[in-house]
Parts: structure tokens; sequence; C-alpha cells
């Protein structure tokens, strides 16, 4: 049977610690790119999953992973 692993976990916090409505994605972005290697761009969903804490996809050259996502 094979193991069935969790999504990686993307810490983000906002750079000045209050969350905006405008800048979301580009705070995602350079979280991703601080802390996982060859992130190429973030795909944030448009029913606004990636606001609420769940998860995000993160684009490399060849593949698209799920991270979750936390608030810090």
């Amino acid at each position: 049977m094979a193991d069935v692993m969790a999504p990686a976990k993307l810490l983000v916090h906002w750079p000045d610690d209050l969350r905006r409505e405008d800048g979301t994605r580009d705070v995602l972005l350079a979280a991703a790119r601080r802390q996982v290697p060859g992130v190429e761009d973030v795909l944030v969903l448009p029913d606004g999953e990636s606001e609420t804490g769940q998860y995000v996809y993160l684009k490399f050259a060849d593949r698209i992973l799920r991270y979750t996502l936390e608030w810090v």
C-alpha cells in the first residue's frame, strides 16, 4: 500500500502584519520563492481558497504542486 503524504506547508505572513485585499498574490509569491527552490509562479484560486488559509498551488518548470497555506 502506498503512503499518502500530506502537502508541504508554506508559511506566509504579511510584511506589515496587516492583511490587505490587494497584494495577496505578491505576498504568496515572495514567500514561496524564499521557502521553496525552483518556484516560478503561484496560482491563486478564484474562489478565494488561498485567502481562507487552505491551500496554494505552486508552479514549477515541470509540475504544479499543492501546498498547505498557513498564515503566521
